[in-house]
């Protein structure tokens, strides 16, 4: 039994693959997802006649009604949550999407495999339904409807593939290794449809406002802002990451990126030489025109966009306030956990919610047995213990710590959570990725963990 969410039915009806899929397999959706393809099908573009397409094969797609509580959170939608519930109550074999930013969420929300669209068609392949180059075709089909672009010839379609590759056969379609779809789709697979790009002055000037770069000037070490490109360059696909280093330059050439969006960038007060390392990672945007815009701590300071935010949407804290005071600007926030945690709890929560990669999260357990107040200020912020223990918070949450902090939390007595300087630090540009999204640009999230 297999539940598709919308992403999915589209992108299956765009490939045209859809009918052979329903023909082939035992599909199930929800009463919700239905009414999101309804209201595609009204517009008259790709994605609408696609949904529409859907809709009139309606008949053949078990429709359920969900019912109680269903996950919803800043990359899982209610059409997505009511599948997870769907999958859970029907025990389901598979959840099929094609938001790949929902991935690792989808993963850890339901018991089912999830898998993406060119799993599908790998599984129609294996069952003698289509031909290899069938398939081809229709991922290149899919991708291209994807990305918005008829005739761009893309490194992601050849990625995806080898994703296909490497699948094998198991419960009558075709399951991957978890860790390795979502790394490979998050770098594969755009986000956006059928986007119109901009220019990067402008891209810059909106982020820049949004961010208030210029507040930070005198704050930070880092060169925030547009650090290498063109200002006249037209942006059609934006790349996410972390860091901006020569992997996540090098990916975000190879999918085809006009602007790579960092938290870390290249300039930390200034750059004396363009050798050895430095060369190595400034030479490949230029080769490539790929320009680079970065965000430090004018994204850690952001109350809604920002890393502290977004970690403190994983505590589920309320009664949210600035945190970590750095001049006139504070580059975290604290809450209030509504049900408080146990220190195994917080500790457990932020190991299942954070892409810690190969690390894990440690606890040092020298506060209260429950921990209701939290302060979070990401990547590397123990240098505000201080704070938070005058702010009477129970635990701070931060990336990673100096040695001295050990014995300085001990003995005020406070709980500090270590959950790795980059998994803490992912959800600010995720949050970029959104915004920018929305102003019509494709985009794509490279994730690089690095465990630390």
């Amino acid at each position: 039994m297999i539940v598709a969410d919308t992403s999915a039915l589209v992108s299956l009806s765009c490939g045209d693959v859809l009918t052979i899929w329903l023909d082939e397999l035992d599909v199930h959706t929800s009463r919700h997802v239905l009414e999101e393809l309804e209201s595609t099908a009204a517009y008259e573009d790709t994605h609408g006649r696609a949904a529409a397409a859907v809709t009139e094969n309606v008949e053949r797609i078990t429709v359920h009604e969900t019912t109680g509580t269903v996950a919803e959170t800043s990359r899982i939608d209610r059409g997505e949550g009511t599948c997870i519930a769907l999958c859970n109550a029907l025990d389901a074999s598979f959840l099929v999407t094609d938001d790949i930013r929902a991935l690792p969420e989808l993963e850890r929300l339901t018991e089912a495999q999830v898998a993406i669209s060119p799993i599908v068609l790998s599984a129609l392949v294996k069952r003698g339904r289509l031909r290899a180059d069938e398939a081809d075709r229709r991922l290149d089909q899919i991708q291209k409807t994807a990305i918005g672009s008829e005739d761009r010839s893309t490194a992601e379609h050849e990625r995806c593939w080898k994703t296909i590759g490497r699948t094998r056969s198991n419960r009558g379609l075709v399951r991957t290794d978890r860790r390795q779809v979502s790394k490979q789709t998050q770098i594969a697979y755009t986000v956006a449809a059928q986007r119109a790009g901009m220019k990067l002055t402008e891209l810059v000037d909106r982020l820049d406002e949004e961010l208030r770069t210029d507040d930070y000037a005198d704050l930070d070490a880092s060169a925030n802002g547009l650090q290498v490109g063109p200002p006249d360059a037209e942006i059609e696909h934006v790349a996410f990451a972390v860091d901006g280093v020569q992997e996540t330059i090098d990916a975000a050439a190879d999918a085809g990126a006009d602007l790579l969006v960092t938290h870390h960038g290249l300039s930390w007060a200034g750059i004396e030489r363009v050798t050895d390392q430095q060369y190595g990672r400034i030479a490949p945007l230029i080769e490539n025109d790929l320009a680079l815009y970065v965000s430090h701590l004018p994204l850690d300071g952001h109350q809604e966009l920002g890393n502290a935010a977004g970690v403190a949407d994983v505590l589920e804290l309320t009664d949210r306030k600035p945190f970590g005071e750095l001049g006139p600007e504070c580059v975290g926030q604290r809450g209030v956990a509504p049900d408080p945690y146990a220190p195994d709890e917080l500790r457990d929560r932020l190991a299942t919610e954070l892409d810690t990669g190969p690390g894990n999260v440690r606890l040092l357990d020298f506060g209260p047995d429950r921990i209701e107040n939290v302060a979070v200020l990401t990547g590397s912020g123990t240098d505000w213990l201080d704070e938070a223990v005058e702010a009477g918070v129970d635990a701070l949450v931060t990336g990673e710590g100096k040695g001295k902090v050990y014995h300085e939390a001990k003995e005020a007595g406070i709980h500090v959570a270590l959950a790795g300087h980059y998994a803490t630090e992912t959800f600010g540009v995720q949050a970029l990725q959104d915004l920018v999204g929305g102003w019509g640009v494709g985009t794509t999230f490279l994730d690089v963990p690095t465990g630390l």
